[in-house]
């Protein structure tokens, strides 16, 4: 399998017709495309069907994929979706000759479970989630790192997990999970708005309307923070200032006046010590500055260049 990068692949999005070798009937959304550390992804219409759309970015989502496909093979379950590894798929340029490697997967027709948590009945889904681990455990499989917007709930009440590079072989699932899901059921199945009251008493909520990649600004005291998608406080409120999150990451400023970069669980990727910071969701590059010279910054927060003078540094992003 061939790696690309996350502006590759959505330039091959954009104009499929042009660099995919044999799939060219893709509706893309580029609106949903977001990257991890080893995977871009994004929901698409592939062939009239709804699907998803992966690439490797990383030497470990190659062991990643390859560990799905052993898993997987042979195997026929409802619990899990259809994937399809296209190597040699992806052009990387109109004139290249060399090809990057895609995944797609067909979800099922249905709810995510981040929405059914708030439509469906506490024992109906309680039900699906103990069918789901039973045909886990039948299959002789364990889909690792398993959370509520990786599984889709059908008209059924029936569980199907996607983003099946997370499959391993020879477990009887994820006990972790099944415990959190669990929880999540007893604590938001059918609360009828009524955590949606309690949030706006706890917190000044911008609206569920801003929830951005699953996370809300709040307001605490002047401060700002992040909340997830059922109103709990996963970012505490000690920001003067945030941007929402791109790719899982945000620009926040401290109350110093002091610029860093967040991921979405709050922790510091660029720590707050800046006197202004650029970031483009679309490479992943950060450029920060302190006193008046500036330095360019990876997606991971790691400094990849010496500090210099602006008109010497090379800030690309178009809106800098």
């Amino acid at each position: 399998m061939e790696l690309c990068t996350i502006i590759e692949f959505r330039t091959a999005l954009a104009q499929p017709s042009h660099y995919f070798r044999s799939l060219r009937n893709i509706d893309a959304d580029l609106t949903t495309l977001c990257r991890s550390r080893h995977f871009a992804e994004c929901r698409a219409v592939v062939n009239g069907q709804n699907a998803i759309i992966y690439a490797p970015i990383s030497p470990v989502a190659i062991e990643y994929v390859s560990r799905a496909q052993r898993t997987l093979s042979g195997i026929q379950s409802r619990c899990v979706t259809p994937m399809q590894v296209y190597s040699d798929e992806l052009r990387c340029g109109i004139t290249c000759e060399r090809y990057c490697s895609i995944i797609i997967e067909f979800p099922a027709m249905g709810t995510p479970l981040a929405e059914a948590l708030y439509t469906m009945s506490h024992d109906r889904l309680v039900a699906g989630l103990e069918q789901f681990y039973a045909r886990l455990t039948e299959c002789n499989i364990s889909h690792n790192h398993i959370d509520e917007c990786n599984i889709i709930v059908d008209n059924r009440g029936e569980w199907h997990a996607i983003r099946q590079y997370y499959t391993s072989e020879g477990t009887l699932g994820d006990d972790a999970s099944r415990k959190r899901l669990s929880e999540l059921i007893d604590r938001y199945a059918l609360a009828d708005g009524e955590r949606l009251m309690q949030l706006h008493e706890e917190y000044a909520s911008y609206g569920a309307a801003n929830i951005v990649e699953q996370r809300q600004r709040i307001e605490q005291c002047g401060l700002i923070g992040f909340a997830d998608a059922y109103g709990e406080m996963v970012v505490e409120c000690k920001y003067a200032a945030a941007s929402d999150f791109a790719e899982c990451r945000a620009v926040v400023t401290d109350t110093e006046h002091r610029m860093g970069l967040i991921d979405n669980f709050g922790v510091e990727v660029i720590p707050t010590l800046y006197d202004e910071l650029i970031y483009d969701a679309t490479s992943g590059y950060s450029w920060a500055s302190k006193d008046a010279l500036w330095a360019k910054f990876n997606y991971l927060g790691e400094r990849i260049s010496d500090w210099r003078d602006r008109l010497e540094i090379d800030i690309d992003f178009d809106e800098a």
